[in-house]
């Protein structure tokens, strides 16, 4: 007679947790509000799979299309009909600039370039979007700019009265710095 196959502990628990993490995606992605359908989020859910593979990356903790369907949300260019296709080709364009990109930018950073990307040069298309290198899609992004930027150049910002109030690190006479702290404490502190 036959012995039927047992799964063990761990591999219930493994399955366990990935029914719990594929529920929390589909919860997140409907939080998103693009009217996607179960069936279209669990097929974005398989394409991320297949990047990551082709791409040979692996992603921790929340996946990245969450993040994307949010950010592109706001698009002009998102249609309700094409919307699991765009959003999945956006994804697939993610992973592949995230594999050629600095690991020092954030998703979040490179998510945004993406979008500024896809609305302005781009004009929503996907294959103009993934045609892009990632200095490209970053360079859309002030962001980016400013970290790249000398650290000398004049800054200035309006308060909301309308007042400017500006510096310029080349007009400082000296770099004389405040000692750090060393934990002494103050008069009226409390114990």
């Amino acid at each position: 007679m036959p012995r039927e196959y047992m799964p063990s502990n761990a591999t219930l628990a493994r399955v366990a947790l990935g029914q719990a993490a594929k529920r929390k995606q589909l919860a997140e992605l409907e939080q998103a509000g693009l009217g996607l359908t179960r069936t279209e989020i669990e097929h974005l859910g398989h394409a991320r799979l297949e990047a990551l593979a082709t791409t040979g990356r692996l992603e921790f903790g929340s996946p990245a299309i969450v993040q994307i369907a949010r950010t592109f949300s706001a698009s002009s260019y998102l249609f309700e009909e094409s919307c699991a296709e765009t959003l999945e080709s956006i994804q697939e364009t993610f992973y592949q600039l995230r594999a050629d990109a600095p690991s020092d930018v954030p998703d979040e950073e490179l998510i945004e370039g993406m979008f500024e990307a896809f609305e302005e040069s781009c004009g929503g298309d996907c294959d103009a979007l993934a045609a892009l290198s990632v200095a490209e899609v970053l360079g859309q992004l002030a962001v980016h700019d400013d970290r790249e930027s000398p650290d000398d150049e004049p800054y200035s910002i309006t308060d909301d009265e309308g007042r400017v109030y500006s510096w310029n690190p080349d007009s400082w006479e000296d770099d004389i710095c405040a000692p750090g702290w060393f934990g002494e404490r103050w008069g009226n502190d409390r114990n």
